[in-house]
């Protein structure tokens, strides 16, 4: 009896060591449609010790050329090239069936496959594009885009904009310089997407900016909201006259067209991180220069799409100033006096509105 016991043990420890000299290459794409059970397959076998190698091709497009190699080097016909896909030695298994059903016997070979090869057996099954150009629809673009237009680094460029709308007066300024300030986040997303600025794609250093605009955008809501129900000259005194200089010259500054671009810059740089997987596709593209051209207008209606949002409050802004405007005129047609007065009135009202509008938004931005 001990010694079948011995000899299970023994068969069961080789049996490990035969799995642990097996080699592939395993190539799949984030978020590939046939690549979902099939990764996790691949888990469990590099769990096992079974040296699997593993390749994400749609981000990384010198992964994508690697493969683009194994391909030709196997004879993989063009119809039959997709993901997700296991090479071994002397074979090839493309779709999540046969990887299931026959990788498993491809393992004692133990050999790690090159492209250097002789005679060569492959399977096919149902698979998805390889190239991930094939695979980015204008629905899927969209919904990322939009994803990507309210996640917290573009909230914090949204109260921003807001912030913006309290310090310029007159509709003609704010529409100017809001058209600066949405240009300059424009151009700093469009120069990060071909490969500018890697450092600032830090998951932290955008949290840390986020939280800090947050905290900036309610105390400003609360100074402006309490102005509106005090004497603002009187209150203003309360506040120790050095942070009330360097107040000042914050606000000239970021009132020149200089000021505005550069924030603007500035602000959109500590953003950077957090994007959705298909922007970082896209930016993958526009880097491998094989491609760049084709995904250009992609990433442009892209990074529209984002900033959408700022372009819709200086629109609403434009609205809600013609309103006023119309009903300032109503309020005492020969009366050029009581027109200022009752349109001096409005502007007060429309901050508070911002203003209550930043403290909500910067709350929330706190716990995003």
């Amino acid at each position: 009896m001990r010694k079948y016991v011995l000899l299970f043990i023994l068969t069961f420890i080789l049996s490990f060591s035969v799995v642990a000299d097996g080699c592939l290459y395993y190539f799949h794409g984030v978020n590939c449609e046939e690549c979902g059970d099939t990764d996790e397959f691949i888990s469990k076998l590099q769990n096992q010790d079974t040296e699997v190698t593993s390749f994400e091709v749609y981000k990384n497009r010198a992964y994508f050329h690697l493969l683009d190699d194994y391909f030709t080097a196997y004879n993989v016909p063009e119809e039959s090239r997709g993901l997700p896909v296991v090479f071994a030695e002397n074979s090839y298994f493309v779709g999540p069936e046969p990887i299931h059903n026959l990788i498993e016997e491809q393992i004692e070979e133990g050999n790690c496959p090159t492209t250097e090869v002789g005679d060569v057996v492959g399977v096919i099954g149902d698979k998805s594009p390889y190239n991930v150009l094939d695979t980015l629809g204008f629905g899927q673009v969209t919904g990322a885009a939009l994803d990507d237009s309210f996640r917290p680094g573009m909230v914090a460029l949204f109260l921003i904009l807001l912030a913006l709308l309290l310090i310029f007066k007159k509709e003609h300024e704010f529409i100017e310089k809001g058209s600066m300030f949405i240009g300059s986040v424009f151009l700093m997303y469009f120069l990060f997407s071909f490969g500018f600025f890697d450092y600032f794609n830090n998951m932290h250093i955008t949290s840390f900016f986020t939280k800090t605009i947050g905290v900036i955008m309610i105390l400003i809501s609360v100074i402006t909201i309490r102005g509106f129900f005090t004497t603002w000259n009187r209150w203003v005194q309360k506040v120790p006259k050095m942070i009330r200089e360097g107040a000042e010259l914050l606000k000239t500054y970021v009132k020149t067209s200089a000021g505005v671009i550069i924030l603007g810059l500035l602000a959109t740089l500590f953003t950077l991180a957090e994007m959705d997987d298909v922007f970082f596709i896209l930016r993958s593209l526009l880097i491998d220069a094989g491609v760049s051209f084709a995904a250009v207008p992609l990433m442009l209606y892209y990074l529209v799409i984002i900033v959408a949002p700022l372009i819709v409050v200086i629109g609403v802004f434009h609205l809600v100033m013609i309103r006023i405007e119309e009903k300032s005129q109503t309020q005492g047609p020969h009366d050029v006096r009581r027109v200022n007065t009752w349109r001096k009135h409005q502007h007060k009202v429309l901050n508070v509105i911002v203003s209550t509008l930043m403290l909500v938004i910067g709350l929330m931005l706190l716990f995003m």
